[in-house]
């Protein structure tokens, strides 16, 4: 199942397009439209994963739960997102990614398709 981060981390490209982005990660298809996705890590050694969206039909995510923390539309894009989320938890009291970031803070795609109609970045 796929989860999004509450607040999640968007290049300009998403932010006007975040709909069909969004379809994209959710589709099985491979489109020809590409974006990249930045996700909590797999493996508990790492801290996050960017995974190119055409990887996603790949039966290993199919099985997995996917928590997506931000969404870009290249990987260089991804990246300068990443920093800024680095950026954002070095801020915090101590350094924790993991706690900061933890699972009960991602929703449905729903969910997050409804807060930002009512404004909400």
């Amino acid at each position: 199942m796929i989860r999004w981060f509450e607040q999640l981390y968007r290049d300009d490209f998403v932010r006007n397009n975040p709909r069909s982005c969004m379809k994209i990660v959710k589709s099985k298809k491979i489109y020809k439209k590409r974006v990249t996705v930045i996700a909590l890590a797999s493996n508990p050694e790492n801290l996050f994963d960017i995974i190119r969206s055409r990887e996603l039909s790949f039966g290993y995510y199919k099985k997995k739960d996917l928590y997506i923390l931000g969404l870009a539309k290249n990987r260089k894009s991804a990246i300068r997102l990443l920093k800024e989320l680095v950026n954002d938890v070095w801020y915090q009291d101590e350094f924790a990614p993991r706690r900061y970031f933890s699972t009960d803070r991602f929703v449905t795609g729903q969910a997050l398709v409804k807060q930002w109609k009512r404004g909400k970045k």
